[in-house]
């Protein structure tokens, strides 16, 4: 009976070690694969990455980006304030409050101005109390990401400083003071969609986060064996919530820029096995981390596309001041619209809809100084239709494939949800029934 024990415990363990063998050499294949295929095929990041980091390092782009979270916390603060006022007060008290808006808004702009010179003083007080390098370390592990080809080491990256980012924003650090965010400092934002009409790409199908189990234990403690130590407090009582963590990753992300940000996550999202990603730590950190860089991009798609219709308005406003003897539309080029066509196909091709409704529209104006593209992984014959392409007119602005392509991206963004485009397609419909 002994022997029989003995004897079934050997292929157990013999099983074992060939499952961690099989691991071992699968990791090693794909690293290999990766560092010496996949670097010279993909070195300078995906199509996202191409124009991601370099928009995200112009200074209007980050100045309007500014503008943009100052009015969303300005709105977020007042619908607060006017909710806990109507409940306080009750409804006799509410037209006392909407009078007193203006005066609320006066006093938030002086307390903004004061703030920055009254953050300093307790700031340069706690600068003592935490002697940990939080700036090197998150620099450190932001560069193992970008430059480890392996997945599975980039996704520890991930798990690493998501832990620390947690210690960073427990109320007995100042790690985040440091780094310019705190806990007082996460108001949400404009999160991204998930499985929204027109949008590249999705990372979870809800807003429940899986928690780590026992399976794959393995791999999973393979992965997270080195943040031990950091994660101590991320089941604490006094943890950060899921929202600070991500505008904390956000704001790492503006800060160190990776320039294949977007390439190393789908090599996370395509290699390593979905047990890891769906039932571990390291898959929350990647989730938590992949929502900070969707809403960093849409931020600054959402900015791309104000500094374009301001270019476009104040080029308006120029012709009409100034109009011209003879009409040609290369002279738009001189003042910046090509530019904001640029940055509209950008913000287009990511799933926009005012972008994409934009673009539409200078199709059918000025189709000779926009290219010719279509929303990614399009087939042609469903946006060049036939019916469309017979249609000949002496105009130049009714070419059959800018009007093909006007129709292509107002259709994208009237799915989007743009009531515009809707209205648009609307009125396109009752000519042709009329017709």
């Amino acid at each position: 009976m002994f022997s029989d024990v003995l004897g079934s415990r050997r292929p157990d363990r013999f099983t074992h070690k060939k499952i961690a063998f099989l691991d071992d050499l699968r990791q090693t294949l794909t690293s290999l694969l990766l560092s010496d295929l996949g670097s010279p095929v993909w070195s300078c990041g995906s199509e996202t990455d191409a124009w991601f980091s370099e928009s995200l390092s112009q200074q209007r782009i980050q100045t309007q980006m500014e503008r943009r979270a100052r009015t969303e916390r300005f709105l977020a603060e007042c619908a607060s304030g006017l909710h806990n006022s109507t409940e306080n007060d009750g409804p006799a008290q509410h037209t006392r409050s909407r009078r007193s808006r203006s005066v609320d808004f006066a006093l938030l702009r002086r307390n903004n101005r004061r703030a920055p010179q009254q953050a300093q003083t307790p700031r340069g007080q706690n600068s003592d109390k935490s002697d940990f390098p939080y700036k090197k370390v998150f620099h450190q592990l932001m560069e193992r990401f970008s430059r480890h080809a392996n997945p599975f080491l980039k996704l520890k990256a991930l798990c690493d400083l998501r832990a620390l980012v947690i210690g960073s924003l427990s109320p007995t650090n100042n790690g985040g003071e440091q780094l310019g965010f705190s806990q007082a400092k996460a108001v949400p934002r404009s999160a991204p969609p998930v499985n929204g009409s027109g949008q590249r790409y999705s990372l979870s199908e809800g807003s429940a986060l899986p928690k780590p189990t026992k399976e794959r234990p393995r791999i999973a403690s393979s992965l997270t064996s080195t943040s031990s130590i950091l994660s101590t407090s991320v089941y604490s009582s006094h943890s950060p919530s899921e929202s600070q963590i991500i505008h904390a990753l956000r704001d790492l992300i503006q800060t160190a820029q990776p320039k294949t940000l977007f390439r190393d996550l789908q090599f996370i999202a395509a290699f390593v096995p979905s047990e890891i990603l769906n039932k571990t730590e390291s898959g929350t950190a990647f989730l938590h981390f992949g929502l900070a860089a969707l809403g960093l991009k849409d931020d600054v798609c959402g900015s791309m596309v104000e500094i374009a219709d301001k270019i476009v308005s104040q080029e308006l406003n120029r012709r009409k001041r100034h109009p011209p003897l003879v009409y040609d539309s290369s002279s738009w080029s001189d003042e910046g619209i090509v530019d904001a066509a640029r940055m509209w196909i950008i913000a287009a091709q990511e799933g926009n809809p005012v972008a994409q409704r934009e673009l539409a529209i200078l199709y059918l104006s000025h189709p000779d100084i926009v290219p010719r593209v279509t929303f990614p992984l399009t087939m042609p014959r469903d946006t060049f239709k036939a019916d469309m392409m017979y249609r000949r007119d002496e105009d130049s602005k009714s070419d059959p494939q800018s009007m093909c392509l006007a129709l292509h991206w107002m259709q994208l963004s009237a799915s989007g949800g743009d009531e515009l485009a809707r209205n648009r397609l609307r009125e396109r419909e009752e000519f042709d029934s009329i017709a």
